[in-house]
């Protein structure tokens, strides 16, 4: 789902308390006035010494393990707050719009939002003390600390939104400088949008992201760089669950993936005890798994709720896997097992605070059952269309990037589109012979013709028969190769050396899977063909079969009314 601040592998969205001390407002320009260094926090310890931890202990430790991070919630779902536990039993609360990015060695940066700016603390995990306090007069989304200390901040000014860069605060102390101008464009207007930030061995670089454009920028000591950007920056599912392209053109090779589900897996699910999900959002994602299910028009796995064990989890938390450190919801499997979070109530992004349509119902609000069913969807395999370069209209997905608010277009859709359906149906197969192909792409087909005969007296009855189905290769996955039944197969046939015009019939299907047929009397040779005319109402293309030649030979066998090219009545 749609992710506010991606940062590197090393860094996932957290939260705590920081210091209400009003220091400096980095301006919008480079050179601002530096962020003070508060020297005493009120009830949190400040690092008294530099003491480091020994080789020993650190080995012993692993620090993300040390700590633990906890959204408080209300009756009603609604994120209130945040807990911070730190080794030694020290516990520290903080407001709804707290974060803290995962460590980098031994020190966590934390802090959190008012309506003032934001208050910025580097923080001794091991040890559990502050060492170093910092205030900003705008919105902090999103920070890096490089090997010498230095602290990146992305900010947003508080009145708009508005990107304001990115800023460093160097280690020593002294005055903060912007080192990267905010992009303009689809990527910074976007709402909601994404940044990835990371510290680099001399600087730091910036992928903003947003609309399916992304702008990424890197400085170089006094330089700054304009590179491609690389990487994807939104998805919404963990690395080690990486789903398939979901393209569903015949020239695309699929994505492998890290689990491929067996046609028709039921894929049970039951909710989290602890993160337990309000009965607003446990309504949303169980309808979701009935859309999952009745909509995707493949042999796709099945979603179902169980009341015992169960190979899916469902998590209502304020906690995500780095990977996930800015989605309103996210997706991951491992094996047989897999989770899909989403985020609560309230929780605070750089284009806003995150609002469930089900329990605030008005624009701006995000449609849980649609991101349910967009998260139901990574986990059986579908990807973002902008990851192969689509830009589709809402009626054809629900797995965008960048998921749409109410009232947008396609906020409130509740079943897979027909590229969603195209992607399932290549790679599960269809349910049966006659199911309709999705309309996203064309799938191929072949029909051949044949007769028990090509000779035969005049007067005799012949039975031409055509088999349809799709045409083989790789790239069709599941669809390759299968038989089509109750489809619409002409019979064509004209005397043999005409280039006049074919006289048509409709053949009949048999009980032989794609197969269909059609007896007539002809009165002379003709030339026959099968023709499949391209639907309307599925995305089969029309094929054409080779000509086939029938000589009649002899005089009649029949005696008065001799039947001319009829079909046989039977």
């Amino acid at each position: 789902m749609t992710r506010e601040v991606r940062h590197g592998r090393r860094s996932a969205l957290l939260a705590m308390t920081a210091s209400l001390i009003l220091y400096g407002t980095p301006a919008a320009s480079a050179g601002g006035p530096s962020p003070g260094v508060q020297t005493a926090e009120r009830g949190v310890p400040r690092c008294t010494t530099l003491r480091p931890v020994s080789d020993d202990v650190r080995r012993r430790t692993d620090v993300s393990l040390s700590y633990r991070w906890q959204g408080r919630l209300d009756t009603s779902g609604t994120l209130r707050g945040h807990e911070l536990r730190l080794p030694g039993g020290r516990r520290w609360t903080a407001g709804p719009r707290a974060f803290a990015e995962s460590p980098r060695g031994d020190t966590l940066v934390t802090g959190e939002r008012d309506a003032r700016g934001t208050d910025v603390r580097i923080l001794d995990i091991r040890r559990g003390c502050v060492m170093r306090t910092l205030r900003f007069g705008s919105l902090v989304y999103g920070t890096a600390r490089s090997t010498d200390g230095s602290l990146y901040v992305s900010l947003v000014r508080r009145s708009d939104r508005r990107e304001m860069g990115i800023w460093e605060v160097p280690a020593a102390g002294g005055a903060a400088r912007r080192v990267l101008a905010a992009p303009s464009g689809r990527a910074t207007r976007a709402v909601p949008r994404s940044l990835r930030l990371e510290a680099l061995r001399d600087g730091v670089r910036a992928t903003w992201c947003g609309a399916g454009t992304c702008v990424t920028r890197a400085t170089t000591g006094q330089s700054t760089t304009h590179l491609p950007a690389s990487v994807d920056v939104d998805l919404d599912l963990e690395p080690g669950a990486s789903a398939p392209d979901s393209t569903p053109t015949a020239t695309r090779k699929p994505v492998p993936i890290h689990q491929r589900w067996s046609t028709w897996t039921v894929l049970d699910f039951k909710f989290h005890a602890t993160d337990s999900s309000p009965g607003w959002m446990r309504t949303a994602i169980l309808a979701a798994a009935e859309d999952a299910t009745d909509s995707s028009n493949a042999m796709s796995p099945i979603f179902t709720p169980a009341s015992g064990g169960a190979s899916g989890v469902i998590r209502y938390t304020a906690t995500m896997p780095e990977a996930c450190s800015a989605a309103i919801a996210c997706a991951s499997h491992s094996g047989s097992s897999w989770t899909l979070r989403m985020r609560p109530q309230n929780h605070d992004f750089r284009w806003g605070r995150l609002r469930w349509c089900e329990k605030t119902d008005a624009n701006g609000c995000f449609d849980a059952e649609r991101v349910a069913l967009h998260e139901f969807g990574h986990i059986i395999g579908l990807d973002h269309p902008e990851t192969a370069g689509l830009q589709l209209p809402a009626s054809a997905t629900v797995m965008h990037r960048v998921t749409p608010s109410k009232p947008n277009a396609g906020w409130g859709r509740h079943k897979f589109g027909a590229c969603d359906v195209a992607s399932l149906q290549r790679m599960f197969g269809l349910p049966t012979m006659s199911t309709r192909f999705s309309t996203c792409d064309t799938v191929p087909t072949r029909v051949v013709l044949s007769a028990p005969a090509t000779t035969m007296s005049r007067g005799q009855k012949v039975t031409l028969t055509a088999v349809l189905r799709t045409q083989s290769g790789s790239a069709l996955g599941a669809r390759a190769n299968m038989r089509l039944n109750e489809r619409s197969v002409q019979l064509r046939r004209r005397p043999v050396g005409s280039t006049g015009s074919w006289i048509t019939s409709w053949m009949k299907s048999t009980g032989t899977p794609g197969t269909y047929s059609l007896s007539l009397i002809p009165a002379q040779s003709y030339e026959y063909r099968a023709v499949f005319p391209t639907p309307d109402d599925e995305g089969l293309a029309g094929s054409t079969s080779s000509d086939l030649v029938i000589r009649v030979t002899g005089p009649s066998t029949c005696t008065g009314n001799c039947p001319h090219e009829e079909e046989d009545p039977t």
